[in-house]
């Protein structure tokens, strides 16, 4: 009978030992969920920013929601591959070519698009040339951003920019 109670004890502890682990296995993939909620969030709040301040900024053009969603929509082919060339095309299909304001305006939104999407992923993961690449990237874009405050048509839209990435800690 001691024997069988030895033995219901030791299983005992065993199943204790293996909960333990399961759960503090579900507490890093809840915190694991939680950042991928935040960034989640942090891109609905960014993309609902982004919307808004197109359409403002472009409600003069007639087509300012096929602008809006096909800037959009290439945004988010350009943070998925993790290459903002997606917009090149973008650049042709909405007229950019023949319309100043309109491209100082799209390179504006893809600067700040591009640092707020970048900041965040240079870290000791990457090889240090990419590293050393996306560094560059960033703070090319945070002085495309400084210039564009500076100019009589795009410098009220670039400080609203400007002030949102601030406010998230960007700049």
């Amino acid at each position: 009978m001691i024997t069988t109670l030895d033995t219901l004890q030791s299983k005992v502890n065993t199943l204790e030992v293996s909960i333990k682990t399961m759960m503090d296995e579900m507490k890093k993939i809840n915190a694991q969920i939680e950042i991928e909620q935040d960034k989640i969030n942090a891109a609905t709040s960014w993309n609902s920013f982004l919307k808004t301040e197109i359409r403002t900024a472009l409600s003069d053009y007639p087509a300012v929601e096929s602008i809006t969603n096909m800037v959009m929509g290439a945004l988010e082919v350009a943070r998925r591959n993790e290459d903002y060339r997606a917009l090149i095309d973008i650049y042709r299909r909405i007229g950019c070519r023949q319309d100043v304001k309109l491209r100082q305006f799209v390179k504006l939104v893809v600067a700040c698009d591009s640092m707020k999407f970048y900041s965040g992923k240079i870290d000791t993961t990457y090889s240090y040339g990419r590293k050393v690449a996306l560094e560059h990237l960033v703070s090319s874009k945070k002085s495309d951003i400084k210039y564009a405050k500076l100019c009589p048509e795009c410098g009220s839209i670039a400080q609203k920019f400007w002030d949102r990435m601030k406010e998230e800690g960007l700049v």
